[in-house]
């Protein structure tokens, strides 16, 4: 329930205003760490625990970080990252960081297609404002792709 409410806020918020703020991360980070520690005490870093938690959490904040401090994504996207780690732990965080960088890709596939001339005629037509203005579809929401890839993940991995 953490992971689909920390999910959902976040590709609301970073839809609606291009920020994923603080107070959806940090928390969501602390509550996926407790439950992890409550679940399986200390555990291992490949079991339920507190060490699986960490590591998740360890896991997607130096491999997103690497991306936020080349310019790849925005701070907010590498702390929803980390709090997905903190949630699903390890090694789970691994196929959900995947999932959730190639749904980002194909969103950011679609987001260089709207910027041609047809694409921008194509988002004006669907009721797109600003598709006139010279930085339209530039600043992606890399968290509502995160959050569709993470999600599908998790699905498919309760599935199985």
């Amino acid at each position: 329930m953490l992971l689909a409410v920390t999910l959902g806020v976040a590709a609301w918020t970073d839809l609606r205003t291009r920020l994923i703020r603080d107070w959806l991360t940090y928390p969501a980070a602390m509550i996926g760490v407790a439950l992890q520690l409550a679940r399986g005490g200390l555990g291992t870093w490949r079991t339920p625990g507190l060490e699986s938690a960490l590591a998740g959490c360890g896991i997607a904040l130096v491999i997103f970080g690497i991306m936020w401090a080349t310019g790849g994504m925005g701070a907010g996207d590498l702390k929803l990252a980390g709090a997905i780690g903190a949630i699903v732990g390890y090694p789970l965080v691994v196929g959900a960081l995947v999932a959730g960088s190639l749904a980002g890709g194909v969103q950011g596939l679609f987001a260089l297609a709207a910027r041609t001339p047809p694409g921008r005629q194509l988002c004006a037509k669907l009721g797109m404002s600003g598709t006139e203005k010279p930085e339209f579809a530039r600043k992606i929401p890399l968290g509502l792709g995160l959050a569709a890839g993470t999600a599908a993940f998790w699905v498919w991995w309760r599935a199985s």
